[in-house]
């Protein structure tokens, strides 16, 4: 067997000599440049018919078109996308129409990647940064339980349960935001309706520490409570602004 193009081709064994009574040309041989019957020596291998030079031709298009593809593969990477840039300027923008804009540029640049310009996009970014508070104040609580002051620890057990629900409102509204649709003004009215009830909870858990003695605890506890309302204020004020439409 000898190898064409990725192809077999079966070798003749043996050359025909005979004459043909029909008017059919013989094939012409690769190595046979003069015509048929014109050459003393045996035939290597036969031209491909059309179909298989059909086949070759594929071959070679799908060849350059894996070429293009390595190239771009190859450069691709090394194109600075400017978009980032842009998603910037998008959520600086976006955040000067909220109550807290240091905060909200702040705590949402992480998401420039993930906005592609897009208000609802965003919206959704802040919630989940403010369900990160509410996850990250649970587990303070969790453990402040166990100190050793027992102010302290008896002010933190109702903090954990109240901040366990704001997570859960939170949750609620992430999944309200996942069923956007053409009816956004219901989406709203439904997340915010949830997004509202996480900033009583949150606050209600300042009311154990009024009789804390230790300054540095309750100043602790007090500047957590403070940020997760305030990233929720912000997830909410993002909400409002929403396009109704």
């Amino acid at each position: 067997m000898a190898v064409y193009f990725g192809v077999d081709i079966i070798h003749e064994s043996q050359q025909e000599n005979k004459c043909e009574s029909s008017s059919t040309p013989e094939p012409f041989t690769t190595g046979d440049h003069r015509g048929p019957k014109q050459m003393g020596q045996h035939p290597t291998t036969l031209l491909p018919p059309l179909g298989l030079l059909a086949m070759i031709k594929r071959t070679m298009k799908h060849n350059k078109l894996f070429i293009t593809i390595l190239l771009f593969s190859i450069f691709l990477p090394h194109i600075q996308p400017t978009s980032g840039v842009t998603n910037i300027d998008f959520i600086r923008k976006s955040c000067q129409t909220t109550s807290i804009p240091d905060l909200c540029y702040s705590s949402l640049s992480v998401c420039a990647s993930t906005v592609n310009q897009n208000l609802t996009q965003l919206a959704k970014c802040a919630i989940l940064v403010s369900l990160s508070k509410a996850n990250n104040s649970v587990h303070y609580f969790a453990n402040l339980t166990h100190s050793s002051d027992q102010w302290a620890a008896a002010a933190s057990t109702p903090c954990v349960f109240t901040f366990r629900k704001a997570v859960d409102s939170l949750h609620d509204s992430i999944y309200q935001m996942h069923k956007i649709g053409r009816d956004v003004r219901l989406m709203k009215s439904n997340v915010l309706k949830y997004m509202n009830d996480v900033i009583p909870y949150e606050n209600k858990c300042l009311e154990g520490f009024q009789a804390v003695i230790d300054e540095s605890i309750k100043k602790d506890a007090e500047d957590r409570v403070d940020q997760a309302v305030d990233t929720t204020l912000v997830a909410i004020d993002l909400v409002n602004n929403l396009p109704s439409n």
